[in-house]
């Protein structure tokens, strides 16, 4: 286990042995849970989080094999929104995994590394909600952005978040996540900040303000070097619209 996993269970056991930031005459937040609970006192419930399976794939074409056995293991914990005294509400999420394919340990000491799939705080207020750290995102069906929950591992981004809900059915989402790490890049030896990849997006959700059943998202996505090098293949934008509807019989996504 490497110094920023033991870092971030050390942290997470430091947030669970903390004494409750609500009032005394709050109500405990409301939550279905499932696993370990604290006191109904404390005003913050946890729920266990997990994904575990072992996939045996038969493939054609490979170079050298033909066929693995796929596994994917994460349990983590998540809370309930307990209230910062008369502030926000915040959310902690810690889900490590460990995920790959079978070949360690029968004859050697090696060990599959444990990394972390989502690990984030959430503050929320009325209608906004800010999430930071490391987080999954799904839009338009998975098909713009997705969790790619079929790979053993996943996708998940390092960021921040900001999800905004309206009572007249909009929806908007804004991020900004880091792809690429200039100073972790060792075969160039870059150092300099304007050789970071960025992704950015504004993800909106329009469909409730036209009639209800229709999903209308339109959105605006790039890939960020600050440099804006346009040679460079990694630095790139879009900006799309997202239709789907079922009409009767009829059933259309554009």
């Amino acid at each position: 286990m490497n110094t920023d996993i033991r870092f971030t269970v050390a942290l997470a056991l430091g947030i669970l042995a903390l004494p409750p930031l609500v009032r005394a005459d709050e109500e405990p937040t409301s939550s279905t849970t499932a696993g370990v609970e604290s006191d109904a006192n404390d005003g913050v419930a946890f729920q266990a989080l997990g994904s575990f399976f072992s996939r045996y794939e038969l493939r054609r074409n490979y170079t050298i094999d033909s066929d693995l056995v796929r596994y994917r293991a994460r349990f983590g914990l998540e809370t309930t929104e307990f209230r910062l005294l008369d502030g926000p509400q915040l959310k902690l999420v810690f889900l490590p995994q460990a995920a790959g394919y079978w070949h360690l340990g029968g004859d050697g000491l090696d060990h599959p590394d444990l990394s972390l799939y989502e690990g984030y705080s959430q503050l929320t207020w009325t209608g906004a909600k800010l999430q930071v750290g490391r987080f999954a995102m799904s839009y338009g069906d998975q098909l713009v952005i997705g969790t790619v929950g079929w790979h053993e591992a996943g996708r998940s981004f390092d960021g921040t978040r900001v999800l905004f809900e309206f009572a007249s059915g909009l929806r908007l989402d804004l991020f900004t996540t880091l792809l690429r790490e200039a100073n972790a890049d060792d075969q160039t030896g870059a150092t300099r900040s304007n050789t970071d990849l960025w992704f950015l997006g504004v993800y909106s959700q329009l469909g409730e303000l036209v009639t209800p059943g229709l999903e209308l998202d339109v959105y605006a996505l790039s890939r960020v070097l600050p440099g804006w090098d346009r040679a460079d293949s990694a630095a790139d934008a879009t900006i799309g619209v997202r239709l789907k509807q079922e009409l009767g019989v009829v059933d259309y996504r554009v």
